[in-house]
């Protein structure tokens, strides 16, 4: 049997000082549930690579809010990089025709490896693949995507909600009976829960629900005031709702979807919305019974 020389302590020395040096450095891209899905994908992947991991948040049109006016600061080694908007247009953002590919610079003398979007769209399902390109290598990710695979019990304890989040959670569940089902209806810009998650869908659940359980409550989150103001006319105090519009591109919006986001996971039971990335984070910080109403194929 054969046995490799162990490395001298000169050596090891060497190699710790360059494992230092190398990190993942990722973007996360899109709106709230997709940063997070993002960041829980990049520190998998960083860890599982020995490399160090470092969050750049950018505010945007996307996300208009720093992350420590949400979240406390996260633990297990992660550094965050509130990005300042001149960092975020000639080091960080996604090399465009708009930025005029500036970040590009920046990004091919510090990063080894970089990965977009685009890229990560093709490689999410190969999880060998991904960790084998970054490897050993100082790695620049943007993505809104998850694109490894993750502990979903890691988002509560990354993802810890600031002191004043948690009051308003609480007093918002306060108001909750047994059962309360959470709804979250997704509209505005996202075609596709449009199209399959229709407000029918919602309506028919609701009316099977207090069959069931003639006094429940459900507590709706939706980016639709018309959608509040239907469910409302139709089922009186049983809807519970923020009276707070949605709002990604101010700090007090983005308040609010965290806030919706840990109060529909509070809930009894959890009906969701298809293609919401929303719906999805919702049930996997909820660990509880959900379905999503998707129209029949």
């Amino acid at each position: 049997m054969v046995f490799m020389a162990a490395p001298s302590q000169k050596q090891s020395a060497n190699t710790n000082a360059m494992t230092d040096k190398l990190k993942i450095t990722l973007v996360p891209l899109g709106g709230l549930a997709n940063r997070l899905r993002a960041i829980i994908s990049g520190y998998e992947l960083a860890k599982a690579t020995n490399l160090s991991f470092d969050v750049v948040w950018l505010k945007n049109k996307d996300l208009n809010c720093p992350f420590g006016y949400l979240f406390r600061p996260m633990e297990h080694g992660i550094t965050l990089i509130e990005s300042p908007k001149i960092d975020s247009l000639i080091k960080y953002n996604i090399p465009l025709k708009r930025n005029f590919y500036l970040p590009a610079i920046y990004q091919h003398r510090h990063f080894t490896r970089r990965l977009y979007d685009t890229d990560i769209e093709k490689l999410r399902d190969n999880a060998e693949a991904i960790k084998s390109l970054v490897a050993g290598k100082n790695s620049y990710i943007a993505s809104g995507l998850p694109f490894y695979p993750s502990n979903i019990f890691l988002f509560r304890e990354l993802f810890r909600p600031t002191d004043e989040i948690i009051d308003e959670i609480k007093k918002r569940c306060s108001a909750f009976t047994t059962p309360t089902f959470g709804l979250h209806i997704r509209r505005t810009d996202n075609t596709v829960s449009i199209a399959e998650s229709p407000i029918t869908l919602f309506i028919q659940q609701i009316e099977q629900d207090l069959k069931k359980y003639p006094e429940a409550r459900f507590y709706l989150a939706t980016d639709s005031e018309k959608i509040k103001e239907r469910l409302r006319e139709l089922f009186g105090n049983r809807i519970l709702y923020s009276p707070c519009k949605a709002n990604r591109n101010s700090i007090e919006g983005m308040k609010e979807a965290v806030i919706e986001l840990y109060t529909l996971a509070n809930t009894n039971y959890f009906h969701g919305s298809y293609y919401s990335s929303f719906s999805d984070l919702a049930a996997i910080l909820s660990d509880r019974p959900y379905d999503i109403l998707r129209k029949e194929i």
